[in-house]
């Protein structure tokens, strides 16, 4: 289940079919939290979040908090936490609101996650402002135009 949901949630994105996307998350969701493998739920959720992200933004916020509640919930101790959520997850949606991922992240029980979430985060914020500084301190087209053929022909 973990596998199949975010693949056809992906390809129901690309059609930019919204009700089959978000009957599908529904039901993947539904599905997770019935799981017996409680480590992997939030794990799972979180993939769901990355894939629903282009085309509904509230559902993947709200499929993120609850992944971060089934991490919370979760019986992995901090030791084995690296695989417990989707950092892309995080880094994707804070691109399109960071104070509410970057609350979710903050309300993470264990650190492990919580700093590697957070990273993430601040990643995406640096790539924003890295891609803006290189954009407004690129050489305007008319001071970069290479000067025409100045050769001494007498």
């Amino acid at each position: 289940m973990l596998q199949v949901f975010p693949v056809l949630i992906s390809k129901a994105v690309k059609k930019k079919d919204t009700e089959y996307t978000t009957t599908l998350v529904y039901q993947a969701m539904k599905g997770l939290k019935s799981a017996e493998d409680t480590d992997n739920i939030a794990l799972g959720l979180s993939k769901l979040a990355k894939a629903v992200a282009p085309m509904n933004e509230p559902l993947a916020l709200e499929v993120l908090d609850v992944a971060v509640q089934a991490a919370n919930a979760s019986t992995t101790n901090a030791n084995t936490a690296r695989n417990t959520l989707d950092v892309e997850a995080f880094k994707n949606l804070s691109a399109k609101n960071e104070m509410r991922v970057r609350a979710s992240a903050g309300s993470l029980k264990d650190r492990l996650p919580r700093i590697v979430t957070l990273a993430a985060i601040y990643q995406q914020q640096a790539q924003k402002l890295t891609a803006k500084t290189n954009k407004s301190t690129s050489p305007s087209k008319a001071s970069a135009k290479k000067p025409s053929n100045l050769s001494n022909k007498d």
